[in-house]
């Protein structure tokens, strides 16, 4: 619904796009990807799979339809708005495990699970593992459209738990990610599919990876750290 309306907006036609309410923030973070931080949105409440006929009808007719047409006569300004970023090596936030983890649960930045706090030295610990300059970008990842670097590569490592000699085959994935032919912005959608890692070679042993019977279970650090790393980067 955003690509096409964004589409349109390019073409100079005024449009707004419906979405659930449980979507919104989505929505926005998806409308600044595509350079449009002013993209009109019409909030459905609640979310149309679980409402009856009647409940979605006054849903639609109380709060989207005087929404639409505000947007599509200028009256509002827009949902999302580009918010200045940091640096990368900016110190965001300092405190306690707990306090860090709080503060990434509350901005959105986790999986909603602790996270392993990404300090200056432990993103080092990362970085020793390859040549590359921090500052080296692999790529652009959609939907947000932000450009993937190695030093965040580092980061989303360090967040998931991750060893830093994890950090070639991190890099890797990271490619994998940004290069158009993937489509990682169709990954986990409702019609999308989800991403499967095969990996192949004496590096699956070297690096601990299960790969014999029960290979889906929990329990192995690299499995599970770099399984957690791919949406924390595309995130």
């Amino acid at each position: 619904m955003l690509r096409a309306s964004a589409a349109a907006e390019t073409s100079g036609v005024p449009a707004v796009s419906l979405v659930c309410e449980g979507f919104v923030g989505q929505a926005n973070t998806t409308a600044v990807g595509l350079g449009l931080s002013g993209m009109q949105l019409a909030m459905v409440p609640g979310h149309v799979d679980v409402q009856s006929s009647e409940e979605l009808r006054r849903n639609i007719v109380n709060v989207t339809v005087d929404a639409v047409i505000k947007g599509l006569t200028g009256e509002t300004n827009g949902h999302a708005a580009a918010e200045p970023q940091p640096s990368l090596t900016d110190i965001v936030f300092s405190g306690s495990f707990e306090e860090v983890n709080r503060f990434f649960y509350e901005k959105e930045w986790s999986d909603d699970l602790p996270i392993v706090p990404p300090t200056i030295e432990k993103i080092s610990e990362f970085l020793y593992f390859t040549e590359r300059a921090g500052d080296e970008s692999l790529g652009v990842v959609p939907p947000d459209n932000r450009s993937a670097t190695v030093w965040s590569v580092a980061v989303n490592g360090v967040m998931a738990g991750c060893r830093p000699e994890y950090m070639p085959l991190l890099l890797a994935l990271a490619e994998a990610m940004a290069d158009p032919a993937y489509g990682v912005e169709y990954s986990g959608n409702t019609p999308g599919a989800e991403t499967l890692i095969i990996l192949n070679g004496p590096i699956i042993q070297q690096l601990g990876f299960n790969y014999e019977q029960g290979v889906l279970r929990d329990g192995f650090q690299a499995n599970t750290s770099v399984g957690r790393f791919w949406p924390a980067l595309s995130a």
